[in-house]
């Protein structure tokens, strides 16, 4: 027999729900796996629906319904992104929401707006495609422009509609073990006829949406067959089967992503109008709520692929990117014969393996990072003892950078202090970079010791020196980057003082101020009062963790937060801002086009190697002061100075831009067994000593 929902079932509803205590005994794994998705989720969608406006905003004077709706789709998942940083420091905090319950509303209503938008637009989407293609004439009149507008608002009044009463709803919580939590679905059990409500949403949100696309594009696919049969050159063409595969790809992003969370919430509300569940089915679907929700996340940033194989200007643009990069390769290297083409071909698998085993590591750190959260504790001993698995981790992740750091710096530091003869700005720059990482790099080393012998032997004032140049490398790389933005923003909106940008003095001068800035900053740490290593007579080294043990709450901190990753960061925004809006607007027609294309470059690097691996570290870093729980070790801190660390590598990619004499060497290091195997080759066939002399020396 069915339950309704009275005022008595709600409150019995909120009792049980008050009395169970684990319902968030998964916060344990939940606080590092939630942030890593949603923050891979807010880049990878924010950068391609960027791409993708960038691909819509021209085409705008050729507009069409399609394009329209495109548009529409695209800035809900970018407002959907901008709700996710959010998400990711509420779930980083374990479920902790100390911002105030009218944020949490604004956060919710931001989150639930633009995820139900993307839906039924991607509703308006299919119905567009049926009608333009099944019934072209009879209802030709609603893919006019002023009738998709209108379609449109209507879309955004039915998703306000459909959102707004969530402001009328408790949307934060204050648990038994004081953590107080935003958007969670226990916070819901008070209301009245929660279970009608949420099948309504479900049937209106989804169900519907769901009928409408497969109808539509079941027909769309049996019309595109159709005239496959009846025209040869179509069926030859294979624009049917591509159109038929998108069809297919979009059905199955939709039905991947959106049908797990709906589902899940439609059997429990059913359940629910039987039966009240008890604290272990509310614990289990409160995990099943985090996973399914992260799989509908996913959407916003599967929507640009589907782009890429649907769009063909989106296509188009991106193989461009893509392409440019490897074509300055290519081109650097002079093909005399089919073999040096198939050394191409070689490099760029090579390439390819590289990225693999370099994805591969990360999923290694993930996982490994996973064990140590649920299998140590949190709690750091008197002794200081650290967790076994952060040791074993940290000797392999450690001995990667090394290996890989110190040898790409070096080859950085010779090209650019040694080779180049024309030094600009730029140049004085990358050295700097070089210095620094492997400023950095030197140290490791030591920290590797300290973790294979589980003790510090070289003193506590060494110890005190690698904590101050521990710190060192982010303020000092946060304020280069910021340095090398300012040097962009002149050579792309200023190109009449480009000639400042030779001037190598100036260059050196900001960069000695830079360094003497952060050394006074990071010199505070030779005199520390508060040691986390007394304790253990100055066997142990807790200072140079940084984050993952140094999060006391004091001045020293938050001038570190205001000098050296605010300041550089609002640099580095607004020279990027500035840039897009004159890239934007046509006020770079005089710039020369590879000078325009390298900055570019160096933009878009700049901004994934930031938003990687320094924005979670502070970001983290914040959060830990906030906190303010001593000395105790923090999973989610050692895992942002991982990919804080990572940066030494990654500024392969800067140099490699930045060089063209840095990519001859890479390639030519990469290169050099297939260089000799061509000439041995050409030797045995021409028995020409002057051809092995001249491919060597073209080597060197």
């Amino acid at each position: 027999m069915v339950m309704m929902a009275t005022p008595n079932s709600s409150s019995i509803a909120t009792s049980i729900v008050g009395n169970c205590t684990n319902l968030y005994d998964h916060r344990g794994w939940a606080h590092i796996l939630l942030p890593v998705i949603y923050t891979f989720i807010f880049i990878v969608g924010l950068l391609g629906n960027l791409l993708a406006l960038h691909v819509i905003w021209p085409n705008m004077k050729k507009i069409n319904s399609t394009t329209v709706y495109s548009a529409n789709l695209v800035v809900s998942d970018i407002l959907f992104a901008f709700a996710l940083p959010l998400r990711v420091a509420y779930y980083a905090m374990g479920f902790h929401w100390p911002m105030g319950e009218g944020l949490c509303k604004a956060s919710a209503l931001l989150f639930y707006i633009n995820m139900y938008a993307g839906v039924n637009f991607m509703t308006c989407l299919s119905v567009d495609r049926f009608i333009a293609v099944v019934l072209p004439l009879r209802f030709s009149c609603f893919r006019k422009i002023h009738n998709v507008r209108y379609v449109c608002i209507g879309v955004w009044i039915l998703v306000l509609a459909q959102t707004l009463p969530l402001l009328s709803m408790p949307m934060s919580h204050e648990e038994h073990d004081g953590y107080i939590t935003c958007m969670e679905y226990p916070n819901f059990e008070q209301v009245e006829g929660l279970p009608f409500m949420l099948i309504g949403a479900v049937f209106l949100g989804y169900g519907i949406p769901l009928v409408t696309i497969l109808l539509c594009y079941s027909a769309l696919c049996s019309k595109l067959r159709q005239l496959a049969r009846t025209n040869q050159l179509t069926e030859k063409s294979g624009l049917s089967r591509k159109a038929i595969g998108v069809i297919c790809c979009v059905i199955l992003v939709f039905v991947v992503c959106y049908s797990p969370y709906h589902i899940d919430l439609l059997q429990y509300m059913i359940r629910k109008l039987k039966y009240q569940p008890d604290c272990d089915e509310l614990h289990s679907f409160q995990i099943s709520l985090h996973v399914t929700v992260s799989f509908m996340n996913l959407n916003s940033c599967l929507d640009p692929f589907i782009y890429f194989f649907a769009c063909k200007g989106y296509k188009k643009k991106v193989l461009k990117l893509l392409k440019r990069q490897v074509s300055m390769s290519l081109s650097s290297m002079v093909r005399t014969s089919p073999e040096e083409y198939s050394r191409d071909i070689d490099k760029i698998n090579m390439s390819s393996r590289v990225c693999h085993r370099e994805r591969s590591s990360m999923i290694f750190l993930s996982i490994w990072l996973f064990i140590m959260e649920t299998n140590t504790s949190l709690v750091i001993t008197s002794e200081g003892d650290l967790p076994p698995v952060f040791k074993t981790v940290s000797l392999v992740f450690y001995s990667i950078i090394f290996s890989v750091g110190l040898v790409v710096n070096l080859t950085a530091l010779w090209v650019f202090a040694l080779t180049t003869k024309r030094r600009s700005s730029v140049t004085i720059y990358m050295i700097n970079v070089a210095v620094v990482d492997l400023i950095f790099i030197v140290l490791l080393p030591f920290r590797m010791a300290y973790y294979s012998m589980d003790y510090w032997p070289f003193g506590d004032m060494f110890c005190r020196i690698n904590a101050a140049l521990t710190i060192l490398y982010p303020c000092l790389a946060l304020w280069l980057f910021a340095l090398i933005s300012a040097d962009r923003y002149v050579a792309i909106v200023q190109p009449r003082h480009s000639k400042e940008l030779k001037n190598v003095n100036k260059a050196l001068l900001s960069c000695v101020g830079i360094w003497v800035m952060t050394l006074g900053g990071a010199a505070s740490l030779l005199f520390l009062e508060d040691d986390p290593d007394q304790f253990s007579n100055h066997t142990t080294c807790l200072k140079m963790h940084d984050i993952v043990y140094l999060r006391r709450d004091n001045s020293v901190h938050y001038a570190r937060l205001a000098f050296f990753f605010l300041v550089p960061m609002l640099i580095m925004v607004g020279c990027y801002i500035i840039i897009v809006e004159n890239l934007m607007h046509g006020r770079t027609s005089k710039l020369k086009p590879n000078v325009k294309q390298k900055s570019i470059r160096i933009i878009i690097t700049l901004i994934m190697q930031v938003l990687v691996c320094f924005v979670p570290f502070h970001v983290c870093f914040v959060l830990l002061l906030f906190e303010n729980s001593g000395w105790d070790y923090s999973t989610w801190g050692a895992f942002a100075t991982f990919l804080m660390n990572m940066s030494t590598v990654l500024d392969i990619i800067l140099y490699y831009i930045v060089s063209k004499q840095f990519q001859d060497r890479v390639i030519s290091v990469i290169l050099y067994r297939n260089y000799l195997r061509s000439v041995r080759r050409k030797s045995r066939h021409t028995g020409s000593v002057r051809s092995l002399s001249n491919l060597t020396s073209a080597m060197i």
